[in-house]
């Protein structure tokens, strides 16, 4: 009798968070030097978290997306990254709002 094995989805998904974070009256954040990037304050907030597990591939992650801006992650890691934006304590709800709703868009 033949073994049978489920094919797993390894869809790739491209995520762009090289866009500013802004206010509810949909006006930029800044630091008072420059606009706060969606990408650089997601980071530093999954760098920061208390994360028990996939530590590395979360810092992994956030190290890319504070650099480039993108991240190119498989379905568990889009899981993943979805989940940890979700429940960071870090962040605040707009920051995790405007995150999750970019992925959204982005990922059909």
């Amino acid at each position: 009798m033949p073994l049978l094995f489920t094919k797993q989805n390894n869809t790739m998904h491209k995520i762009n968070l090289k866009k500013p974070l802004l206010q509810l009256n949909g006006l930029p954040v800044s630091d008072g030097q420059k606009e706060v990037m969606l990408s650089e304050s997601i980071a530093n907030c999954i760098s920061q978290s208390g994360s028990q597990s996939n530590s590395l591939k979360l810092f992994e992650m956030a190290e890319k997306l504070y650099k480039t801006g993108e991240l190119n992650v498989d379905t568990t890691d889009l899981t993943l990254f979805k989940d940890q934006v979700e429940s960071n304590q870090m962040a605040a709800i707009n920051l995790k709002g405007q995150v999750l709703k970019e992925i959204a868009k982005q990922v059909k």
